[in-house]
């Protein structure tokens, strides 16, 4: 698990992250509006080629899981073309997301105080969840099936949205907005 964290799925926030950041300092969803042609040809790449892509990657690592060999040579193909093509399929998220933005601007209004706050929220999810599943904790995991755990996460994520939204009537920054603020020399944001 550990070489998962560190090597493949660390590398892949990471760049996610950097994305994030080139894409924020940009202002690309500042105004939706202004940039409609490249989030149409995202939501057209993403939905067009991404889904296909995943669906397929799924049925290959569903199909091995299934015949007992998880680690065969089509589920790890699998999960290669999962990995590779995930970023198109977040593509097509995004480019969907800017166009519903373009056309309703407070179309996500009510997500603001998370948004403000997500570096809070995701550490906030992973402490959560990881207090659920580990064995330092409840230790639920492997132990129950797909719709509780999809429950369980939708509901952290309530929760931590609820924080926020409390959490920002009073403060400008989250919590751990404002430590990545200090370290970073960045003042903090009115």
């Amino acid at each position: 698990m550990l070489f998962s964290v560190f090597f493949i799925q660390g590398p892949m926030a990471f760049a996610a992250f950097v994305l994030g950041l080139r894409a924020s300092r940009r202002r690309l969803l500042a105004d939706p509006a202004a940039n409609i042609d490249l989030w149409r040809k995202m939501a057209r790449w993403g939905w067009g080629i991404g889904l296909p892509l995943q669906a397929v990657a799924a049925g290959m690592q569903v199909g091995a899981i299934a015949s007992g060999n998880p680690f065969s040579p089509a589920g790890a193909a699998g999960l290669a073309l999962g990995f590779a093509t995930a970023p198109i399929l977040t593509a097509g998220y995004i480019g969907t997301i800017a166009l519903m933005l373009a056309r309703n601007p407070r179309f996500l209004s009510v997500m603001a105080p998370a948004g403000r706050m997500s570096l809070t929220v995701y550490i906030g999810e992973s402490a959560l969840l990881s207090l659920v599943f580990s064995a330092y904790g409840l230790g639920y995991f492997g132990q129950w099936g797909a719709f509780p755990v999809v429950a369980t996460a939708i509901a952290s994520w309530a929760l931590l949205s609820v924080f926020a939204w409390l959490w920002m009537k009073r403060f400008s920054q989250g919590p751990l907005e404002r430590v990545l603020a200090l370290i970073t020399g960045k003042k903090q944001s009115a």
